[in-house]
């Protein structure tokens, strides 16, 4: 099997159920509303990592309800900030205004953050300087005002894919979160060599890079994007991705027929069918 296939076949959408959280989670009360999507063409919008997150949140009629979520983006409407996410409890894409999110909650410790502390502190955005962010592209060479930004959207399609095969089995392995870890650092480091970046990876990124790693859920609708930008990297940028892809199979342990043959048919081939691939 394809890569990319297999990838498809593996990774889930927003139907599919997110693995058990340690927050209680009650059905969706009738009335509960979601936000229309915004009127307007955005002025700016941010890509998000793929984080599930639980949230509670007033809709317009004042009713508060907690949702398990997982993030895609963030944009800015007039003078509204909306986060499209996956919901799991609608089994599907929603919208929330920002200023109604009342708190972003730890799915595994309860640990609970305020909207704009969490964005910064976790998600590496600040929701009062989207300009800066908007837009910011996955090649590292363009510049930027938000360096740890810069490194997050630089890396986003590698850790992204990298996560999507390592939850393949759906679990995430602490030695595959530490080899992801490792390979983020490192290319890192590569990267900012190559482009004359700050060669000092921001204390930030490196404290809540493990958890955040450990967060994502990459959703099946991201990867075509994410194939697309891979296929373009220079040759030794793409064959230290194959590395660390190699790697990450191998990490825990435990290789099965499936992903020995996957292992087979790497090569630049893999991303042949990603123009115009959709799921």
């Amino acid at each position: 099997m394809n890569f990319m296939d297999w990838l498809f076949e593996k990774t889930p959408d927003e139907t599919v159920p997110p693995p058990p959280v340690q927050v209680p989670i009650a059905a969706l009360p009738d009335g509960a509303t979601d936000d229309r999507h915004p009127f307007g063409s955005p002025s700016h919008t941010v890509q998000l990592d793929n984080v599930l997150c639980v949230i509670d949140y007033r809709d317009a009629n004042a009713n508060v309800t907690r949702r398990r979520v997982t993030l895609l983006s963030v944009a800015e409407v007039g003078h509204w900030k909306y986060v499209k996410a996956v919901c799991h409890e609608r089994q599907a894409f929603r919208t929330f205004r920002a200023d109604r999110i009342l708190h972003f909650i730890d799915p595994k410790t309860g640990e609970v953050s305020e909207v704009d502390t969490y964005f910064r502190d976790f998600l590496g955005v600040d929701l009062n300087g989207l300009a800066d962010l908007a837009g910011l592209s996955f090649d590292p060479l363009l510049p930027a005002r938000d360096e740890a930004g810069k490194i997050r959207a630089a890396l986003r399609p590698d850790i992204s894919l990298l996560v999507a095969v390592a939850r393949a089995d759906e679990h995430l392995d602490h030695r595959e979160l530490d080899e992801i870890c490792r390979y983020a650092v490192e290319e890192t480091r590569q990267l900012q060599a190559e482009t004359g970046l700050n060669p000092k990876i921001p204390n930030d990124v490196i404290k809540t890079l493990p958890r955040v790693i450990a967060a994502m859920r990459p959703q099946v609708s991201a990867l075509p994007k994410y194939f697309r930008i891979i296929a373009s990297y220079q040759t030794e940028r793409m064959n230290r991705f194959f590395e660390a892809l190699e790697n990450v199979i191998h990490a825990d342990g435990v290789v099965v027929p499936a992903e020995i043959e996957l292992l087979q048919g790497i090569g630049f081939e893999v991303f042949e069918k990603t123009e115009g691939a959709e799921k």
